[in-house]
């Protein structure tokens, strides 16, 4: 180690010291600036690619987002040693900074800052104009998406639209959840104008115009806007761009990524296995945790609810082994092992969720490998086939609605659809057929705000039929998750917490 400083370094610090108040206009040249750095077309570029790493947060879709949504809907469960983390899906907090709550809010933040980036600073840069557009929609289809996610989770929340250096939401006021909606919708609206229909292999992954229509089908669809969502789902459906796999499996295993059936989809690689860093830093990994936390060759810190896993056996519904993990199965796992082969101890008995689980290619061996490559499909075709039979029942076109029901379900070799055939209605028809076909896929919660349950008793009530963890769940919450208290005490507009909190 040098014992000695130099000389001009003195002198630097002697004028710092002297002029502090000059300090804060001190550019250090090695750093590169906002105005120094948004300058032609590969800039932009990289802009936008640094908005995609946002989803690869944990608090995005790397590491957290399972507990509120697989978790806490009547899916899954918890029954973590980490009592607070169990807590998460029993919709109970001590404290409201918990580390879920916190970087999930916080780094769908980050996502919407880095979007805001390109937003601001893209449409000044001399470039061609198609490519321009292009990017600019990439970055409002992924604002779009993370504020879905934010709206659904928390209702109102701090809406930032301006390019900021940092994260801080201090300055932003709390918005209803008709202004995030409307934001949504216009950046979709957008998106889907300027977005292309497919990429080249290089850029597989990027969002599309599919996918910014989906998004807006979705986006519809929560708001009870029927005839807007048919519109746009029937676009996605009729536009011959995407189908369903043979194969229900591929859209969960990382050797076929990127499918016909995928939509949109974050990508994930284990190339950094094992790094250390998990904070979104340039030496963070890049693989997803899902598989860690959701197996019991991992942290077994979610696993399927009970009731779930006999509502898929009541009607014998072939995507069961597919879905879970479980006591009755007769496949293999964990390099051909069996259930029953499997060191499980106290948590043998429990169904564990096998949708983007590494047990078909790793071995139980190597169980504490954290990183997995398998991406995560957040928008499948089937997932819209599905709500566009929603949106065409409200609407009344009941014949076309239980077509979409059919081709789902003839793709996994189901038949007719148990619950109309048993004279059950058509809307509880296609209620349980996305159960069935996207169980483990985080959409249900989505679909329990949608249909009503978390301000419903009687419906709160036939919730804990299937996941006893909704006799501890408050309707006057209506499944919102409380607001940081942190970014509460820290917003100079003032933040309202959520109500029953």
């Amino acid at each position: 180690m040098k014992k000695y400083i130099n000389a001009s370094l003195i002198v630097v610090l002697m004028l710092i010291i002297s002029s502090c108040e000059d300090f804060d206009e001190m550019v250090n040249p090695n750093e590169m600036t906002v105005d120094t750095f948004w300058q032609n077309e590969s800039d932009a570029i990289k802009g936008v690619n640094g908005v995609y790493s946002s989803l690869q947060l944990n608090g995005t879709y790397k590491k957290w987002i399972w507990f509120l949504t697989d978790a806490s809907s009547d899916e899954g469960m918890s029954t973590s040693p980490w009592t607070d983390l169990a807590n998460v899906s029993k919709f109970s907090f001590v404290d409201y900074n918990f580390v879920v709550l916190l970087e999930v809010f916080r780094d769908h933040y980050r996502g919407i800052f880095r979007a805001n980036q390109v937003l601001a600073n893209v449409p000044g840069i001399d470039m061609d104009e198609t490519m321009k557009n292009r990017l600019l929609g990439e970055a409002s289809f992924i604002r779009a998406l993370l504020y879905y996610n934010l709206v659904n989770l928390w209702g109102n929340v701090p809406l930032a639209t301006e390019a900021e250096r940092d994260n801080a939401l201090a300055g932003y006021p709390q918005m209803g959840i008709d202004a995030v909606y409307a934001l949504i919708e216009s950046d979709l609206i957008f998106a889907k104008e300027n977005l292309p229909s497919s990429y080249s292999s290089n850029d597989l992954g990027r969002a599309t115009k599919g996918a910014a229509t989906a998004l807006l089908g979705k986006a519809y669809m929560q708001q009870h806007k029927w005839a807007e969502a048919e519109t746009e789902l029937a676009k996605v459906v009729n536009s011959g761009d995407y189908d369903l796999v043979a194969n229900y499996q591929d859209n969960f295993r990382h050797t076929s990524e990127n499918n016909e059936e995928s939509i949109f989809e974050v990508q994930f690689s284990d190339m950094f296995l094992n790094s250390p860093d998990q904070d979104g830093s340039p030496n963070s990994s890049v693989g997803c945790y899902r598989s860690i936390f959701m197996s019991p060759a991992g942290w077994s810190d979610i696993e399927g609810a009970p009731g779930m896993l006999q509502l898929f056996e009541v009607y014998s519904d072939p995507r069961t082994n597919s879905t879970f993990l479980h006591p009755n199965s007769t496949d293999t796992y964990y390099g051909g092992l069996s259930y029953s082969d499997l060191s499980l101890g106290a948590r043998d008995g429990s169904q564990w969720f096998r949708k983007f689980s590494r047990e078909y290619y790793i071995e139980e061996s190597e169980e504490r490998i954290w990183d997995s490559p398998i991406n995560l499909r957040v928008i499948r075709f089937s997932d819209i086939l599905l709500l566009y039979a929603e949106a065409l029942e409200h609407n009344g076109n009941n014949s076309l609605a239980e077509q979409q029901i059919t081709r789902v379900r003839n793709r996994v070799g189901a038949g007719a659809s148990p619950l109309l055939t048993g004279g059950q209605s058509l809307a509880k028809a296609i209620e349980y057929e996305r159960i069935m076909e996207l169980c483990g896929e985080s959409v249900r919660f989505f679909d329990l705000r949608r249909l009503g349950y978390f301000e419903n008793s009687a419906k709160i009530d036939e919730l804990k039929v299937i996941d006893p963890e909704f006799n501890s769940f408050n309707i006057s919450t209506k499944g919102y998750f409380p607001i940081p208290n942190i970014e509460i005490n820290t917003n100079t507009n003032g933040i309202d917490q959520n109500a029953g909190w």
